[in-house]
């Protein structure tokens, strides 16, 4: 974003602006007329020590030292003061910035987590914050400002920073605020005194200004030394429109380019007249404005920190933690002037005896207060012989009882009304636990707890106040340095045109980080965000515990550095912690690292079962290759009885035919019998069917090779078949039996 100081805003006339400057001013007058003055008044007593006597009203201090009394001044209230201030050093909040929708992602938000953490860093937010909360806890209310300012001398690019508000008196907020972080302001008011020879550099036509009265009757507006520059913040409501777009998406006339309301109102789109936040920073000097322009988000960039508020009767009530302690430190301041003042009233402490018993020894009871003598001694006797009584110091002087009494009453109201008791204050006190002691230190912490969480409210408004400018004072491509929460650097390329509100280049967790190189692509045009603040100790305190809790862990544990002393000399802030850290790193077993494996107990288990799943591979291995042995044994003793078979089967058939020439030769017609069986047995079936039908074939083809070719006579060779034999079966062979019976 380029600055726009010499672009004037459209509409509202000088003239009107200043007259509505003016009204609102003295409404802010009035609204805090009554407060004001006991502002001032708190600060002062919060502050008072010996030389300034600032817990004395000017009339008791008057007539005191003009009696010659003392006016001490024990100032008791400021040790319950700082300790609610330093409390909230030590815990302050932090910016969380979350993902709410419209294309957020939670990386986009880190990023922007970073670069309000770089901002803060930039700007040495944590003095505002200081400054703020010290305000709020001595006199009720205390004020940062965003500001926005050139990136350095020869850029044109804003960057935005966080400035302390040195004096909250210089500062009117909208009376008709309701949040306590003033989030909700319409409008605002911040003075600066600026030297007449400054303010003629900066503003050299206005360098003859006279004595203008400027938004009030204050005369104190422009002196000879010194003029006064309001800076007057108010929001202003601007008519626009909303158009829906084909796609789905909406846009407002007064974001879009010249033209463009014509352009959708030819296209015939949805719209509807809406309104839009303006915020206009107008600065005015004496009876001038000398200048107009626009603050680019929707919130008037001042946060409030406020102590106690409240509204009584219609009227302000504010204050800190100081005023409820008034009372009861000038009762202290009192009593112990008054006990002071009793005591030196009273005599010395010399000795005390007839005058005759010093006769000699003057220049001993002399120097007694001054010189350690080992005896005094006396005279015992006067002149006269008679005795003489020794001398006798006489009794000290002694406190009133009330006094004493007065003392410890105020010192108790004190603490009382502070809600601040001896643990809380870090006082030895009755409790002797732990736990009793951190209780009663918790009972002191709820007593001031509301100043705490009112001083996150306002860092969280000031991360608000942030997120809905980034977008506009970043809107060019440019490198930004983000810091991260343990507060290493990243770099981070802003590109409003980026199709994605975050695109990682390179992992911050990698081996092969490099810091100097950009990390990702970060467009903040996307995503709608949101801002919580994240209390507790900061970063560099909890590293500071962390590294105390494993130096106790080291002492206890002998080989607790054996492995995790790189984990401890990480958290350690001495120089050179770093490098022992990288050098234990390297000192420890691979398989304690969380990222180099398991942990010793699973790894072991994991060896156990690797070694098993090997014994049983091998197993498995060896039983295949005992089947295959056996395969190939059943294999040879399969082929080894198909051969003894086979040549059992052979002698079987020559033992059958031997048997059956035997028979032949003996009897022909049991042969014929034996054959008919035999071809039974192959056929399975009756063999006397088949043989007769062979017979008659036999038979056909006989008489066919008889008739010869046609007109031969006889059969083969001319001769006539034979004729059967009387009585015989024509297809039986000549000479066969007639069977006895059936045969198979």
């Amino acid at each position: 974003m380029n600055n726009a100081d010499d672009t004037p805003l459209d509409g509202t006339s000088d003239d009107d602006i200043m007259d509505d400057a003016k009204l609102r001013f003295k409404q802010c007058q009035d609204w805090e007329a009554a407060y004001r003055p006991m502002f001032k008044a708190d600060i002062r007593f919060g502050e008072g020590d010996s030389r300034s006597n600032f817990q004395w009203s000017d009339t008791s201090y008057t007539n005191r030292t003009a009696a010659n009394q003392p006016c001490l001044t024990i100032n008791i209230v400021r040790q319950h003061l700082l300790q609610v201030l330093n409390s909230a050093r030590q815990n302050k909040a932090g910016i969380e910035v979350r993902a709410v929708g419209d294309g957020a992602t939670y990386e986009a938000a880190k990023v922007y987590e970073g670069l309000c953490r770089h901002i803060e860093y930039s700007s040495n937010a944590q003095a505002a914050y200081d400054t703020a909360t010290y305000f709020q806890v001595y006199g009720g209310i205390g004020y940062v400002r965003v500001v926005t300012d050139y990136a350095d001398a020869d850029s044109f690019d804003l960057d935005l920073f966080i400035r302390r508000i040195p004096d909250p008196m210089t500062v009117y907020l909208d009376p008709s605020i309701q949040h306590f972080d003033g989030s909700d302001a319409k409008f605002a008011f911040v003075f600066t005194d600026m030297e007449r020879r400054l303010f003629a550099k900066e503003y050299p036509h206005l360098a003859d200004m006279g004595g203008e009265v400027a938004l009030n009757n204050d005369h104190d507006w422009v002196t000879t030394d010194h003029i006064r520059v309001a800076e007057y913040y108010r929001m202003v409501e601007k008519p626009d429109y909303l158009t829906q777009m084909p796609d789905g998406t909406r846009m407002r006339d007064s974001e879009q380019p010249a033209g463009h309301a014509a352009a959708v109102k030819a296209m015939g789109l949805r719209r509807r007249k809406v309104s839009r936040t303006v915020i206009e920073h107008i600065k005015i000097a004496g009876e001038e404005i000398i200048s107009r322009t626009t603050w680019p988000g929707r919130y008037i960039p001042i946060a409030r920190c406020v102590g106690e508020e409240t509204i009584i009767d219609g009227k302000l009530d504010r204050k800190g933690h100081t005023r409820c302690m008034i009372s009861a430190q000038q009762m202290a301041n009192y009593f112990y002037s008054a006990a002071v003042e009793h005591v030196a009233l009273q005599g010395k402490t010399p000795y005390l005896g007839q005058a005759e018993a010093f006769e000699g020894f003057e220049e001993q009871y002399n120097n007694a207060n001054v010189i350690n003598y080992a005896y005094l001694p006396f005279k015992g006797y006067d002149d006269q012989g008679r005795p003489v009584q020794r001398p006798q110091r006489a009794e000290p002087p002694q406190m009133a009882p009330g006094l004493i009494q007065g003392l410890n009453i105020s010192s108790q109201l004190v603490k009382d009304v502070s809600g601040q008791h001896q643990a809380t204050l870090g006082e030895p006190s009755n409790e002797k636990s732990g736990v009793a002691i951190e209780q009663r230190q918790r009972q002191g912490e709820n007593a001031t707890a509301h100043y705490l969480n009112h001083a996150d409210g306002m860092i969280m408004h000031v991360g608000r106040i942030l997120i809905d400018v980034i977008p506009q004072v970043y809107d060019t491509a440019r490198v930004l340095q983000i810091l991260n929460q343990d507060d290493t650097q990243q770099r981070v390329q802003v590109n409003p045109d980026a199709e994605t509100g975050h695109e990682q280049v390179q992992d911050p967790e990698g081996p092969d980080y490099d810091p100097s190189a950009i990390a990702a692509i970060f467009n903040p045009k996307i995503g709608k965000f949101a801002v919580v603040a994240d209390t507790g100790p900061s970063f560099a305190t909890k590293r500071q515990d962390a590294f105390n809790a494993f130096n106790q862990l080291a002492q206890a544990d002998k080989d607790f550095m054996k492995i995790a002393g790189d984990l401890m000399f990480k958290n350690a802030d001495f120089p050179g912690a770093d490098d022992l850290a990288q050098r234990y790193h390297r000192t420890i077993p691979q398989n304690l690292l969380s990222d180099k494996g398991p942990p010793p107990e699973v790894q072991h288990l994991q060896q156990q079962l690797q070694a098993v799943t090997q014994h049983g591979q091998q197993l498995l291995s060896q039983a295949d290759q005992e089947m295959a042995d056996l395969k190939r044994q059943i294999a040879t003793l399969q082929d080894a009885a198909k051969d003894k078979e086979a040549r059992t089967v052979t002698a079987d058939y020559d033992a059958e035919t031997r048997r059956l020439q035997a028979i032949t030769a003996a009897d022909p017609g049991v042969a014929q019998v034996l054959a008919r069986s035999l071809l039974s047995g192959l056929l399975n079936m009756p063999a006397l069917p088949v043989m007769q039908a062979h017979a008659e074939d036999d038979a056909l083809h006989a008489q066919a090779l008889a008739a010869g070719p046609p007109g031969a006579m006889g059969g083969p060779m001319g001769m006539p078949d034979p004729e059967p034999a009387s009585g015989a079966d024509a297809s039986e062979p000549a000479g066969a039996p007639e069977p006895a019976g059936d045969v198979e």
